[in-house]
């Protein structure tokens, strides 16, 4: 069985165990309890705890739990507790995606993914059916003007880029970023009767 993950993830699955590994060297887990939350607008409030694993938390979220979560973009915020004391460790989002076992409508795409694609259509005025009330910053995608969405597709786009490049990585490919390498000519040297001096 492959070691958990020494930090947070950005994405996990609906349906599926969870499990990471946390190393907080100020808050060991011999003395401190671990807390993580998640809040999303529409869904109901959850958390779970980390169990100690010596001086470090291991968290292990069964797949029965996961399977209840929604999909979407969760607020994703740690807590370690030691009597009446509280300390925020951890404050970020994580986006869960949708258990793929489920009879409900299945889409795979990221939220990047579906607010860029959404966000092309809208610019070209063909936003599919359904789709109008779409959200995005608390505002429907039909109502933002055309500079705000060009500006949240490149937001986003890189966002699917980065996406993409992570997903090449974890499948062991290369991420297909492109490294750029400049060599510098040393001084005084002459090539094809040209001299460098730097």
């Amino acid at each position: 069985m492959a070691e958990p993950k020494a930090y947070e993830p950005e994405k996990l699955t609906a349906g599926v165990t969870w499990k990471w590994k946390k190393t907080i060297s100020d808050y060991p887990a011999s003395e401190w309890a671990l807390t993580y939350y998640l809040r999303k607008d529409g869904a109901t409030a959850t958390s779970f705890s980390a169990a100690a694993d010596g001086d470090s938390y291991l968290v292990t979220v069964a797949a029965a739990t996961t399977a209840a979560y929604a999909s979407g973009i969760y607020d994703f915020i740690g807590w370690v507790i030691k009597g009446t004391e509280k300390f925020e460790i951890f404050n970020s989002m994580i986006e869960v995606l949708p258990n793929p076992t489920n009879s409900s409508a299945y889409d795979p795409r990221s939220h990047a993914r579906r607010v860029t694609e959404l966000s092309e259509a809208a610019m070209e005025g063909r936003v599919p059916n359904g789709m109008e009330s779409y959200s995005i910053g608390g505002r429907s995608i039909n109502k933002i003007p055309l500079s705000q969405l060009r500006e949240l597709w490149e937001k986003y786009k890189q966002d699917v880029v980065m996406e993409e490049q992570a997903e090449r990585l974890v499948n062991g490919r290369r991420s297909g970023k492109n490294i750029g390498v400049r060599f510098n000519q040393p001084s005084g040297v002459t090539v094809s009767g040209y001299s460098y001096i730097n």
